[in-house]
């Protein structure tokens, strides 16, 4: 399994379609979000749509949509335009089903899961994910790797996964203490001194 580390930003949604689900956030709150089903004929005087775009490093080719970080405007590149590419991220995925891939009439861009949308507002927002990609090879030999492509499912729906950034004092022991992990795997008594200790420095644990 190959993982990228992949940004994610939230912005309005200038076109979005009725009975399409959309995450909607709190004019008072940009932490409050919550997923609908959008209509149009609502009130939104409290909300404000949101679509989500998932950007990476990769190279941007011809056709290819991305996201200005300085202007924080999408755009759609093409080879005849002179621009600054350190300044713009590719878009991998996105909500915003008005994005197409390449030509006109293209497929649509790949999305995030539904399950992946309603964490995203459960946790009032994430910031980066990991997402899975595939070798691509040459004649479908598998021996003749060319390079590295979004992995999705048969609904065109990327792969996320979290990252994990804390660790419980149970999970700590598990690691520190797998021999198939550290040649010197440490005791329970080992680890706990050591947690301890650097609580004791950083007040943090």
């Amino acid at each position: 399994m190959e993982l990228k580390k992949i940004k994610i930003i939230i912005l309005p949604a200038e076109k979005y379609i009725d009975g399409k689900v959309l995450i909607h956030m709190a004019y008072d709150n940009p932490k409050q979000l919550w997923v609908t089903t959008v209509n149009k004929e609502e009130d939104n005087t409290v909300w404000i749509p949101q679509h989500l775009y998932f950007l990476s490093d990769e190279e941007i080719k011809e056709g290819d949509w991305c996201f200005h970080l300085g202007f924080e405007r999408l755009e759609q590149w093409y080879n005849n335009i002179e621009l600054d590419i350190s300044l713009r991220r590719k878009i991998v995925a996105t909500t915003d089903i008005t994005l197409r891939e390449k030509q006109y009439k293209a497929k649509r861009l790949p999305r995030p899961t539904k399950s992946f949308i309603k964490e995203y507002c459960k946790l009032g927002g994430i910031n980066e994910v990991d997402i899975e990609y595939r070798w691509a090879t040459a004649n479908g030999n598998s021996n003749y790797k060319t390079h590295k492509i979004l992995k999705v499912n048969s609904h065109n729906e990327i792969i996320i996964h979290l990252i994990k950034d804390s660790w419980t004092r149970e999970e700590l022991y598990e690691i520190f203490s797998n021999p198939k992990l550290f040649s010197d795997a440490w005791t329970r008594d080992d680890i706990d001194e050591q947690l301890n200790n650097y609580k004791n420095e950083t007040n943090y644990i």
